[in-house]
């Protein structure tokens, strides 16, 4: 009489190969998770630059500094909605440069400081170089 089904040893075996694969593949996908977490930080910092220049020339093109209620001596806030963790400051000068720009979101942290001014596509969160510790990055309009 044949008997139908696996052995423990079969079983075992199979479950070990398994196990191999999901060690191979762990790192993978949560690298995949801290890319998307940086590219999601770099998009809301994307955000504060244009709805801040938005602002500026809506307001008449003065020299402002904005900042988010975690920013200090800032004296107006930008109308974003999304992350609430979001902490920034951004100074624009009269000509409507930005000349600063620093936002954390309790994770990642971006500051860039240039009298020259700088654009849009000069922000890069996801280099080693520019991502900072949260804690390195405060904003301050100051």
């Amino acid at each position: 009489m044949k008997k139908k089904g696996f052995t423990l040893v079969e079983l075992l075996a199979v479950i070990a190969i398994l196990a191999i694969l999901v060690i191979m593949a762990l790192p993978a996908v949560l690298n995949m998770f801290t890319q998307a977490r940086i590219d999601t930080f770099e998009n809301e910092v994307k955000t504060v630059y244009r709805t801040a220049q938005q602002n500026y020339l809506l307001n008449g093109g003065a020299a402002v500094s904005y900042g988010s209620s975690g920013a200090t001596g800032c004296t107006k806030q930008l109308d974003l909605t999304g992350n609430n963790k979001l902490h920034y400051s951004i100074k624009i000068d009269g000509s409507g440069k930005v000349t600063s720009l620093i936002a954390n979101n309790e994770t990642y942290g971006y500051s860039k400081t240039d009298s020259n001014g700088f654009s849009i596509e000069s922000i890069d969160v996801g280099t080693s170089s520019t991502i900072k510790k949260a804690s390195e990055a405060t904003p301050s309009c100051n």
